[in-house]
């Protein structure tokens, strides 16, 4: 459980969350997503990266209990670095499909 990867060989890469019981990620997690995201991204052999979840449901955010058991708003800030950290670079990257 976690977050694993598997590359094909077709060039296709699934990254797959798998944090029951519907997949809220903690903040290490999400810097987790964001550096095995990164990882498939500066992989030549990777052509696409597909983010996938087991389970329930696909994402529902960050986790509210790690939330509740932090002083302050540190997870919630680190929460939302993560999540920045695992798509801010890639919006870069998307190009047209032709």
């Amino acid at each position: 459980m976690g977050i694993t990867s598997t590359i094909h060989a077709s060039g296709i890469a699934e990254v797959i969350m798998d944090c029951p019981p519907v997949n809220a990620l903690t903040v290490a997690q999400w810097f987790e997503v964001a550096d095995t995201v990164t990882a498939m991204g500066k992989n030549p052999a990777v052509r696409v990266v597909v983010l996938r979840a087991e389970g329930k449901g696909f994402n529902a955010g960050v986790d509210i209990k790690e939330m509740q058991n932090s002083q302050g708003f540190d997870a919630l800030i680190g929460a939302n670095k993560g999540c920045y950290a695992a798509f801010s670079p890639q919006w870069a990257k998307i190009q047209p499909y032709e």
